[in-house]
């Protein structure tokens, strides 16, 4: 086992941050790099997925969370001004059945 190992996390999105921050926790070596070299402006993802909430869960992160943001147990999809469907996530095989937005 190598334990001086550096791990280099490419992307500094929502994943490569969960990523470094594990990576930091559990005391291992990483390094960050993005195509972008600032912080954009805008936001990149404004929802957490239900299978995206479990594995919070298991990282002792979903609290916090679910405190913060707004419970969206529905999504409707659109495209040029018209209703393409609905996605009723109570049926998502997740025992959480929502996004949760922030």
């Amino acid at each position: 086992m190598f334990t001086d190992t550096t791990v280099l996390v490419v992307g500094s999105g929502p994943t490569g941050l969960l990523l470094a921050a594990e990576l930091l926790r559990r005391k291992v070596k990483y390094c960050v790099i993005d195509a972008h070299a600032a912080p954009l402006h805008w936001d990149r993802a404004t929802v957490v997925h239900p299978r995206s909430l479990e594995l919070l869960e298991s990282l002792g992160l979903l609290g916090p969370l679910l405190t913060a943001g707004v419970k969206q147990r529905c999504a409707r999809i659109y495209s040029q001004g018209g209703e393409l469907g609905v996605i009723d996530l109570s049926t998502c095989g997740s025992r959480h059945e929502f996004n949760i937005g922030v």
